[in-house]
């Protein structure tokens, strides 16, 4: 009995001893968090119903949700708005809806997608401050151009060397990387095992659970890429002819539900108490910040996504640090000199704000 008692504890002595220094170890490796205090830089009186935010050294552009008009522009040291143009709409030079704001140093220009119409539109920065801005179609998805079972998702990015990234939508690639003749076609980085989340998933059920978000470096050199119902997130560089790319992969979909509509329809849908991850993700040429939920679906307010955790990480994927807002916001940018982070806040009591951050 006294050698079964001795090395029971023993082992009991090892595990706990264990646990302290993996425990330790855990907390070592934590990066610092601070609390920011936000500046109200915008309020309601002034604003439309902004979402899209895009910062350069001399202009905040804001994209509106239900305006008539999409984009405002306003001088960022001023705060004066000196421009607004570029209507909802289904004709030329219309868009039907904004998904993202691209500044693109590299190329002195804004790329406008519109995830409807499945275009993107440039805009030259000396045409920022026109009245009537030239307003350029220069990419238009077509999937009868897609090479053979190659297929791409919701977002297209441009890069310096003029070719393009997109979510991937095949097992293969999370990003897929072309020409934007679409005659140069490759993907990066595969899907998560469907087996790690659920058995009954289909290919493309599973690919549906990591839809995502994504930003390029003003440089157009780099890429970042986070996911709204998995805590993965993406880094990609030009690199020769190619991607450099590095996934952080710490949490898959949870808590999924699967239903079959026949042997070849499966769809896959978040349940209450599935966690969102990632709310949107801006990026710098030296650093990537993401904005993060980590909510339960049954505590997220409906709509839009919302987070008040920002995590910076460097362009190798290293997390260096997690900062707390003062209150909950809708999306988030950078400043080129990575010295300020703008956010759009929206709340019943105190309408649409844009909110400013030292770092």
């Amino acid at each position: 009995m006294k050698k079964i008692f001795f090395i029971g504890m023993a082992i009991i002595t090892i595990a706990v001893s264990n646990f302290l220094l993996t425990s330790c170890s855990d907390k070592a490796s934590q990066p610092a968090i601070r609390t920011l205090s936000s500046v109200k830089l915008l309020s309601d009186e002034s604003l439309g119903t902004p979402y899209h935010i895009c910062v350069t050294d001399k202009y905040l552009i804001l994209g509106n949700m239900k305006s008539d008009t999409i984009l405002e522009v306003y001088t960022l040291n001023e705060r004066k708005k000196i421009n607004q143009f570029l209507l909802h709409g289904e004709g030329p030079g219309e868009m039907l809806l904004l998904s993202s704001i691209q500044y693109s140093k590299a190329g002195r220009c804004f790329y406008l997608s519109d995830v409807l119409k499945n275009l993107i539109y440039e805009v030259s920065e000396s045409d920022i401050e026109k009245a009537h801005p030239n307003i350029k179609e220069i990419f238009r998805f077509q999937p009868e151009k897609l090479p053979k079972n190659a297929m791409i998702g919701g977002w297209q990015k441009f890069l310096s060397n003029g070719k393009m990234l997109a979510s991937g939508a095949a097992p293969e690639g999370m990003l897929a990387y072309f020409n934007q003749q679409m005659t140069e076609f490759s993907y990066y980085e595969a899907y998560p095992d469907k087996e790690k989340v659920n058995s009954e998933l289909t290919d493309r059920a599973n690919i549906q659970l990591y839809a995502s978000c994504s930003a390029v470096s003003p440089d157009a050199e780099k890429l970042a890429v986070a996911c709204y119902g998995a805590d993965v997130i993406g880094f990609a560089r030009l690199d020769g002819n190619g991607l450099k790319t590095k996934f952080v992969k710490a949490q898959y979909p949870n808590d999924i539900y699967v239903e079959h509509f026949d042997s070849e329809n499966v769809q896959a849908a978040f349940t209450k108490e599935s966690l969102r991850h990632y709310a949107w993700v801006t990026a710098s040429d030296k650093k990537v910040y993401a904005l993060y939920s980590g909510k339960k679906e049954r505590d997220c307010a409906r709509g839009l996504m919302r987070g008040n955790e920002v995590r910076c990480y460097d362009w190798d994927g290293n997390l260096l640090e997690k900062m707390k807002l003062d209150c909950e916001v809708l999306q988030i940018a950078i400043s080129p000199d990575n010295q300020y982070l703008f956010a759009v806040s929206e709340s019943p009591e105190t309408g649409y704000s844009i909110l400013k951050y030292e770092l």
